[in-house]
């Protein structure tokens, strides 16, 4: 076991530990901006959330209720009907 311990390392070892040293800091360097990136997406989306929350609720209704009375028109003022009847127009 004294012979491996005594002699000197091969020049293409130390080169291939020198090249894997080198790809482990790129690849470190690499997975810790991934990380940061994750991070500040995730932060993104969590405020986007809470605005779009803020603004239309935690319980938004979109597409309105599926089990209302579907015979039951919807109240239109003098202002919305005006502008349905000029979009109709294309003014």
């Amino acid at each position: 076991m004294d012979i491996f311990v005594d002699r000197p390392s091969k020049e293409e070892d130390l080169e291939l530990i020198n090249k894997l040293k080198e790809e482990n800091i790129l690849k470190d360097t690499s997975l810790k901006r991934a990380e940061e990136n994750m991070e500040y997406y995730k932060n993104l989306l969590i405020n986007s959330e809470e605005t779009y929350n803020k603004y239309f609720g935690n319980n938004p209704k979109v597409g309105g209720n599926p089990n209302a009375n579907p015979t039951k028109k919807p109240e239109l003022n003098k202002q919305t009907s005006i502008k349905v009847i000029l979009l109709i127009l294309n003014y």
